[in-house]
C-alpha cells in the first residue's frame, strides 16, 4: 500500500474510534473520576490519528501507546462478559472488546507490524480467554449460578408446643414448608412477610424472626437443597447444622421499620429484596 494511502487509512481509524472512545468514557467519568486516565488514553489515540497525515510513523506510535493504555479497561469489560446470575448480558459489551482487539491488532500489523507484535498480541488474546475462563469459574465456586429463593417469615414463638403457618404466599408449598421447619424442631407461629429471587428454584433459604435481625447478619446460601435460618431475638439457629454452604450470602438492611434482605453480587454490590415487615406486624392467628 502506498505511504500516502497508508497515512490516510491511519488517521481516519484513528480519528474516528478515538473520538468515539472519548465521547463513550466521559460519559462514565461523569459518574467514575476513575476513568479520567482512560478519557486521556482515547484523546491521546485521536491526536495520534491527527498527526498520521503528516507523520504516519510518529502519529502511529502515539495512537498505539493510547490503545495500550486502555488495555486494563479492556480487562475489565471481559469481566462484565462473565455471565451473572438473573443478568442478560448485553451484546454491546461483546462488541465492546472486540473492537478493542481490533483496534489492537490494527495499530500492531497495520501497515507493518512491528518486532515481536505477533507474540504480544498473542499474550493478549491469551490473557483475555484466561481472564474470562478463571472469572467464570470463581462464580461458579461461589455459587453464583446456585443463589436460592429467599424467603423470610415473621416468627412467633407461641404456641410453644405447636406449629402454625399463618400465611404462606404459594399455598401448595405449605404443607413442604411445615415438614421443613417441624424436622428443624420450631414450634410457634410463622407468617411469611418477604419473598426474593424467586427466579432461582433449586435451592431454598427460609429466614424466620421474631425480631429486626442485626445488619451485620450473613447468611450464607445453601450448595443444595433447603436451609432455615432461625433469629430468636438473641441469635440464630441453622437447619441442618452440618449444611454446605458457599461463600456467597444474604444480610439484612433497615428501611423505615422494614428488614430487607439483600444478596451480594460479584463487584460487591447488593440487590435488596421485600423481608421482614415489622410495621405491619400484627398477632399472627391461622387462616
Amino acid at each position: 500500500m502506498k505511504p500516502a494511502t497508508s497515512a490516510a487509512v491511519l488517521c481516519a481509524v484513528y480519528s474516528v474510534v478515538g473520538a468515539v472512545c472519548t465521547l463513550y468514557l466521559s460519559l462514565f467519568a461523569l459518574y467514575d473520576p476513575r476513568l479520567l486516565l482512560a478519557v486521556l488514553c482515547a484523546v491521546a489515540i485521536i491526536f495520534g490519528g491527527v498527526w498520521c497525515a503528516t507523520k504516519p510513523d510518529r502519529g502511529r506510535v502515539v495512537a498505539l501507546g493510547g490503545v495500550m493504555g486502555l488495555l486494563p479497561l479492556c480487562f475489565l469489560w471481559i469481566v462484565d462478559m462473565v455471565p451473572e446470575h438473573n443478568r442478560l448480558n448485553s451484546t454491546l459489551d461483546f462488541a465492546i472488546v472486540g473492537t478493542y482487539l481490533a483496534l489492537l491488532g490494527f495499530g500492531l500489523f497495520f501497515p507493518g507490524s512491528y518486532r515481536y507484535s505477533w507474540i504480544a498480541f498473542g499474550l493478549v488474546i491469551c490473557s483475555a480467554f484466561a481472564t474470562y475462563a478463571f472469572t467464570y469459574t470463581n462464580r461458579v465456586a461461589q455459587g453464583e449460578y446456585d443463589r436460592p429463593t429467599l424467603e423470610c417469615f415473621i416468627w412467633d414463638p407461641e404456641p410453644t408446643h405447636d406449629l402454625i403457618i399463618a400465611n404462606i404466599f404459594e399455598t401448595g408449598g405449605k404443607q413442604e414448608l411445615a415438614e421443613l421447619l417441624g424436622n428443624a424442631g420450631i414450634r410457634g407461629t410463622v407468617e411469611q412477610s418477604g419473598w426474593g429471587d424467586t427466579a432461582s428454584g433449586r435451592n431454598r433459604l427460609i429466614v424466620l424472626a421474631q425480631a429486626p435481625p442485626p445488619p451485620n447478619t450473613k447468611l450464607f446460601f445453601p450448595k443444595q437443597g433447603s436451609l432455615i435460618y432461625a433469629f430468636d431475638g438473641a441469635q440464630w439457629t441453622k437447619f441442618p447444622p452440618d449444611a454446605a454452604t458457599f461463600p456467597l450470602y444474604a444480610s439484612f438492611k433497615d428501611d423505615v421499620g422494614n428488614s430487607m434482605i439483600c444478596g451480594t453480587r460479584p463487584d460487591g454490590g447488593e440487590v435488596c429484596y421485600a423481608g421482614l415487615n415489622w410495621n405491619r406486624r400484627r398477632r399472627m392467628t391461622p387462616p
